[in-house]
């Protein structure tokens, strides 16, 4: 693994800013986004989720066929609230478009980044389930 070797200002940013999670869906979920229309409902979903929880800053977020994984900022419990709405919206709309899917199984995998040389590497990861 290639360390990355940040200076100190970049760290102090990053340590400064707030709680920063990674989140993501199961990656063996099943196909969510089959083709352009579907990952641009994914991206639009994420911005109308990031209106109603201005708390919570999208650092990144990136959409593959079968699963999700978005870098956020702000509380533990608005970040798992913005997932689980994320969830709810894009459950809604694959169910419109006649994917059939377990929803139940997305659960949140979501691990705290405590520094940058930590999101590179790793940490421990908790799951959250909920019945959305």
């Amino acid at each position: 693994m290639t360390n990355f070797n940040f200076d100190r200002e970049q760290e102090s940013a990053f340590i400064n800013a707030g709680p920063i999670y990674h989140v993501n869906s199961p990656e063996n979920f099943g196909i969510m986004f089959r083709n352009d229309d579907d990952f641009k409902a994914g991206m639009l979903l994420m911005s109308l989720c990031s209106t109603q929880f201005r708390d919570v800053c999208i650092y990144a977020f990136e959409l593959m066929n079968n699963h999700f994984h978005c870098v956020l900022g702000g509380d533990e419990k608005q970040v798992v609230f913005f997932y689980e709405e994320y969830k709810t919206r894009l459950k809604k709309y694959c169910t419109g478009v006649c994917n059939i899917l377990d929803w139940s199984k997305c659960v949140c995998h979501i691990k705290r980044i405590s520094s940058l040389d930590n999101f590179f590497t790793g940490t421990s990861s908790f799951s959250y389930s909920s019945s959305a």
